[in-house]
């Protein structure tokens, strides 16, 4: 008697820990499951973002809106090149605006222009002027910096730079902008 409990205690411990063992797998399937499903939806969004113009057409069947990289290839395609009296012909006005302190104006006219013309040297030192009467110093560092990057001359740009410097209290940056030879006017270094 005391075998048959005995082997019934087994039986039902070995029960027990088949039990424990199947919840136990049971839970890992699910979590490895759950891991699954969600790698295959990061894996769907991500291809998502990616080529969201892509499928946008596919589901839809609109072809009429093309990306923002065709637009910008067939944009840069198109672009007719300024001749340089067109150029010459906005600086007169825009300087005209600018000395009428018509800023607002001036810096419409250059930034129109600039969409065009962004390698222009001249109308990038004006709207750098024009941003920094208008107190954007951050703007007007950015015009005044490609101006000088396209030519690396222009001394009224580098002296509009140091003034940017000065105004921001960078005097090594200001000094070095008066090595390559600008000429400071009202400013003295020691």
């Amino acid at each position: 008697m005391k075998n048959k409990e005995t082997e019934e205690n087994k039986d039902d411990q070995a029960d027990d820990l088949l039990a424990v063992d199947d919840h136990y797998a049971k839970q890992e399937q699910a979590k490895h499951r759950r891991y699954v499903i969600q790698i295959t939806l990061l894996v769907i969004v991500v291809v998502g973002l990616v080529f969201s113009d892509t499928l946008m057409e596919y589901f839809t069947g609109r072809r009429d809106k093309p990306s923002v990289n065709r637009v910008e290839k067939i944009a840069k395609a198109k672009i007719v090149p300024v001749s340089p009296e067109e150029r010459q012909a906005l600086v007169g006005p825009a300087k005209g605006l600018l000395d009428d302190a018509k800023v607002n104006d001036a810096l419409n006219l250059l930034v129109q222009h600039l969409g065009r013309d962004p390698e222009f040297a001249e109308a990038q030192y004006l709207a750098g002027i024009a941003y920094l009467r208008q107190g954007r110093v951050q703007s007007a560092y950015s015009h005044l910096n490609r101006a000088t990057t396209l030519l690396p001359d222009y001394y009224e740009a580098q002296e509009k730079l140091g003034e940017i410097y000065l105004i921001a209290g960078d005097y090594k940056a200001a000094r070095e902008v008066e090595v390559v030879g600008v000429v400071w006017t009202g400013y003295r270094f020691l």
